[in-house]
């Protein structure tokens, strides 16, 4: 079977989908659990006994199993949904103490947006171990702000909102209903956290005295979007480029990039950079917020690096598979976070178009009849080649999500296929401008930090203003759109079936010349 990987990731997620749907009718975990092996030892057996359909059948079973099982298992306390049986709109007076999980937005009008990961509810006098991601709105004008991983506790009005995308729940209160329980715990993440502000404060150096340029470094470099203008915000959205704000493949490639050179300087061994660089890359996606798309693109990253370790052709696809297998396992409730779905079906759209709009580029490219053909393709042809793998990377992104894009936020951006040719050159430069800024400050050359933060502020002038311009072209953007899950779902059918059909096409087209040219 070629790619595993991708058909496990598939099952997989259908049975993280069951578990958190309910869909299979209600069973203990302790039953489930003994299915699911009783089937791990039937497939087995069967593979002993080298019935290999059956088996396969049998393996994609206890992995369907596995992830119900997942879906289900309790992490930490129960949810808001099953402690507080509530009707839609519904709300209720509640206590709410949990650790903060994001730097709140300080320089937004009231009210103020806060982002809690619950520990426990107080409803009428009765208190509830609970593990949610609760959004909170605070009314109100703090003296010292909350802080992320803060302990806080917040009493208000508790909403249920089952029609709003952000999360079911929602909770309403006031500065002084408010207090902080007490401070962050010595872990992992307050101290990946602390490395953040530190390198936030590295990337503002020189540049103090204008937060919406070092805001959208901060945004595309390290997650941070508190200091990034609403209007900013606004103009990506329409633009349909607010993707390039989410710590993805691009970052995590070039901070590899970086960290490559340094081991090329000190020497270190080939074989050894899996053991070098996937620890930093893993800390990076985590010290970013560890969102679906960071956490995705740091292990595709790392599977990549292991391959050529372990002797093995690294591959796209399995690495995606991969990917989804892990964060599906570690939060089931991913699978029901826009941020998951956007990531992971752009990526597979760039990973099923790109490919074939590279063969039709190499095909029709210039050749030089001089050049040698260990020589390469040339500095011109090698431009084009570039230039197209931008457009059909644009292209193929801007297929993948707007569908996405309508039925999660009523908006149609046609103007993104314009938009994402200007757009990703610019976050490349002020990303590779960032990082060497981040280097420079690390080893104490601050003047050269001021330098390069100085050079992004032009960067980030060029591509604020590029996506002005775009957002005024008339009907470069609609919003309030409907789309119903079927469109998508046909959409997504035959926008994937061409993709194979080219491939498929673009193959049989290099055999035919090759027995044309007798090869």
């Amino acid at each position: 079977m070629r790619r595993p990987l991708t058909i496990l990731a598939l099952v997989f997620g259908v049975g993280t989908a069951a578990g958190l749907g309910h869909v299979l009718p209600p069973v203990t975990n302790e039953a489930l659990l003994v299915v699911t092996f009783a089937a791990w030892a039937v497939a087995f057996g069967l593979f002993a006994l080298r019935r290999d359909l059956l088996a396969y059948g049998g393996a994609l079973l206890v992995v369907l199993l596995l992830g119900v099982l997942s879906a289900q298992l309790p992490r930490g306390g129960a949810s808001l949904a099953v402690l507080l049986p509530l009707e839609p709109d519904a709300r209720v007076q509640a206590t709410v103490t949990g650790v903060i999980a994001q730097d709140p937005d300080l320089e937004r009008v009231a009210p103020m947006r806060i982002l809690l990961q619950t520990q426990e509810v107080e409803v009428d006098g009765v208190r509830y171990q609970t593990q949610e991601t609760l959004p909170v709105l605070v009314y109100g004008a703090y003296r010292w702000p909350p802080r992320k991983w803060d302990h806080w506790s917040f009493t208000g009005s508790l909403q249920y909102t089952p029609e709003s995308y952000r999360g079911e729940w929602l909770l309403v209160t006031g500065v002084s209903r408010s207090s902080r329980v007490g401070p962050p715990t010595a872990t992992l993440s307050v101290w990946s956290e602390q490395l953040r502000r530190l390198a936030a404060e590295a990337l503002r150096k020189g540049v103090e005295d204008r937060p919406d340029r070092y805001g959208v470094v901060h945004a595309l470099l390290l997650g941070y979007r508190a200091h990034l203008p609403s209007d900013i915000l606004q103009t990506f959205r329409r633009t349909g480029t607010m993707h390039v704000f989410a710590i993805s493949g691009l970052h995590v490639g070039i901070i590899c990039a970086v960290l490559v050179f340094v081991i090329n300087l000190l020497r270190v061994p080939r074989t050894c950079r899996v053991l070098a660089l996937a620890p930093v890359i893993l800390l990076y996606a985590f010290m970013t917020g560890a969102r679906a798309s960071a956490v995705r693109a740091g292990v595709m990253a790392v599977t990549y690096l292991a391959a050529s370790l372990m002797g093995r052709k690294a591959d796209s696809w399995s690495a995606l598979a991969l990917a989804a297998i892990l964060i599906l396992a570690w939060r089931p409730d991913k699978l029901q976070d826009p941020g998951f779905i956007f990531s992971f079906t752009a990526v597979a759209g760039i990973l099923a178009f790109v490919p074939v709009f590279e063969i039709w580029l190499q095909r029709y490219l210039p050749v030089d009849p001089f050049r040698e053909k260990d020589e390469g393709i040339g500095m011109i042809p090698s431009g084009l080649l570039w230039g197209g793998r931008l457009i059909g990377v644009s292209i193929a992104a801007w297929m993948s999500t707007t569908p996405l894009s309508l039925y999660y936020f009523g908006r149609f951006a046609p103007v993104a296929l314009l938009a994402n040719v200007i757009v990703l050159p610019l976050a490349f430069l002020i990303v590779v401008t960032g990082a060497l800024s981040l280097l420079a400050a690390a080893t104490g050359g601050l003047a050269w930090a001021t330098l390069f933060n100085q050079a992004n502020y032009a960067y980030v002038g060029g591509l604020t203003g590029g996506m002005r311009l775009l957002e005024r072209i008339p009907g470069s953007y609609r919003e309030n759109l409907e789309i119903s899950l079927l469109v998508i779902v046909t959409w997504y059918i035959v926008m994937f079936g061409c993709a194979i059909w080219l491939r498929s096409g673009c193959a049989q087209q290099d055999t035919d010349t090759a027995l044309d040219l007798g090869l």
